[in-house]
């Protein structure tokens, strides 16, 4: 009887440091869910590139770094959410608040955002898109014959972005053994085999000019009058008229600042004013309405931002869409 009660004490005991472990282990487990949960939130976060939109600077596959606190990390919209899933739950909404970042958008700045345009979901459920900013609020943005012009001043593309270039070559080559040799990995096509349509940065046509297997390498750009019914703001008026390379100019609204508005200008801010910022928009006999009071100018709540790819004619930027709503603003990434 000794025995078999020592017996059973030793097992009650080993049953405790069983069940004290497996405690201490769920403990950990949810305590580290917890931090990663924040970190993610409010920090950093990782994401894998899916698109060809910015190559060369980034590609598919490569895998990015999102610093959330740079701009302000944003307290989520659906804090009820399915960890390591695209899964929430929509039974509570908050309204938008962003902590204060250390930083700010600049041009140049390559931003994570949720993809405006995905308004059947919560903006923070809504796809991630990574562009470079290339507009502020408050700037007048252009694209003139392929060169970015802000406030009238020309921008350098980045030195990785993509181009057009029109090259002819000396004699027919393989394309895929030349253009593969020289690491340059953007599209082209040819009528010959002499004279190609290629995309690639400056680098790449400066190798390719090297090789002195070529005639000439010149930048090719779409003619201003060729009219591309994609581009924002998707409307056949003739002050809409642009291309990839032709395109604006646009103001791009800022917080607090008053824009005037017109037939001539309401289709670039309409779904800024009546989806983004919640109002009633209305055309009523030739006048504009917001919330049902004529309106002759109207004054935004947040600012927004224009974005482009750096793979400039393989990129679904705000070219085709429009503004990016700062309540979308994700975070940086840093690249060298």
């Amino acid at each position: 009887n000794g025995m078999s009660a020592q017996s059973s004490e030793t097992n009650t005991k080993n049953g405790q440091k069983s069940s004290s472990f497996l405690g201490r282990f769920v403990r950990l487990l949810f305590l580290g869910l917890f931090v990663w949960l924040i970190v993610r939130t409010f920090i950093f976060q990782g994401m894998y590139i899916p698109s060809n939109s910015m190559s060369n600077t980034l590609n598919p596959g490569d895998m990015i770094y999102v610093n959330k606190l740079a701009y302000g990390p944003r307290i989520p919209v659906t804090p009820l959410r399915i960890p390591f899933t695209d899964k929430y739950l929509d039974w509570i909404q908050l309204p938008y608040w962003r902590i204060p970042g250390y930083d700010e958008v600049r041009i140049n700045d390559i931003i994570v955002f949720n993809l405006p345009t995905d308004t059947a979901l919560p903006t923070d459920c809504r796809e991630y898109y990574i562009k470079r900013c290339v507009g502020l609020p408050g700037d007048s943005f252009a694209i003139v014959r392929g060169i970015i012009n802000v406030n009238g001043n020309p921008i350098s593309n980045p030195t990785k972005a993509m181009s057009m270039y029109a090259v002819a070559l000396k004699q027919e080559e393989n394309p895929d053994s030349l253009f593969g040799k020289l690491g340059i990995s953007g599209s082209y096509s040819t009528s010959d085999g002499i004279h190609y349509t290629l995309f690639m940065t400056w680098l790449d046509a400066d190798r390719l000019d090297s090789t002195g297997k070529t005639f000439s390498i010149t930048p090719s750009v779409l003619d201003a009058d060729r009219y591309d019914y994609k581009m924002f703001p998707q409307n056949t008026a003739k002050q809409y008229r642009w291309n990839a390379d032709n395109f604006g100019p646009v103001k791009i609204p800022r917080a607090g600042e008053t824009i005037a508005l017109s037939l001539n200008n309401i289709h670039l801010y309409k779904t800024a004013i009546d989806v983004y910022e919640e109002n009633t928009l209305e055309n009523r006999h030739d006048s504009i309405y917001i919330n049902g009071a004529y309106a002759t100018s109207y004054t935004f709540k947040m600012n927004y931002y224009f974005v482009m790819g750096d793979n400039r004619y393989d990129s679904n930027d705000s070219r085709f869409w429009g503004f990016v709503p700062e309540d979308h603003l994700v975070g940086r990434v840093n690249v060298e």
